[in-house]
């Protein structure tokens, strides 16, 4: 518990704690509470779920893992929360329809999406939902800005 306290309080104890305290939950613990944290690992303490974690503490992590630790699930969290931007980060043969339907909805631009996926009847299908979508907030958004501002003359008008 001691170990956790210190781990989690400063980035550079890790470095000083004897290798027997050194267990997955201090450093799991450490990449969860540190920027970068994995980078203070030694190799050998590096595994899949050092990297997953990595991953969700800072989403373009993935260009950082290597390959045999890349997983679908590590691409979707890369993808996350409107991180679909990263799809670019995610290897090629890892890029399915589904990945790419997925990043599309958080944020990533159509133009990085790959040929032979934009020409599936599924992407297709999903792109013009979303499409309408997007130009459905996006009026909204239109109309409630000139809402607002129709609001803000009136309000200095009557002052």
């Amino acid at each position: 518990k001691l170990c956790k306290g210190l781990v989690e309080a400063n980035k550079k104890t890790l470095s000083l704690l004897n290798p027997a305290f050194r267990t997955e939950d201090v450093l799991l613990l450490h990449i969860q509470t540190h920027k970068n944290g994995i980078d203070d690992l030694k190799e050998n303490e590096k595994t899949y779920k050092m990297y997953l974690e990595a991953v969700k503490k800072n989403k373009s992590f993935i260009s950082n893992v290597p390959p045999q630790f890349i997983t679908s699930e590590m691409c979707y969290e890369s993808l996350s929360e409107g991180n679909g931007i990263n799809l670019f980060l995610i290897p090629i043969e890892m890029q399915n329809v589904d990945m790419c339907i997925y990043a599309l909805k958080n944020s990533c631009p159509p133009s990085y999406i790959p040929n032979r996926i934009k020409q599936t009847e599924v992407f297709q299908q999903e792109f013009q939902k979303h499409n309408t979508q997007f130009q459905r907030s996006k009026k909204a958004k239109t109309k409630k800005s000139r809402k607002i501002a129709m609001n803000d003359e009136h309000d200095i008008d009557k002052q």
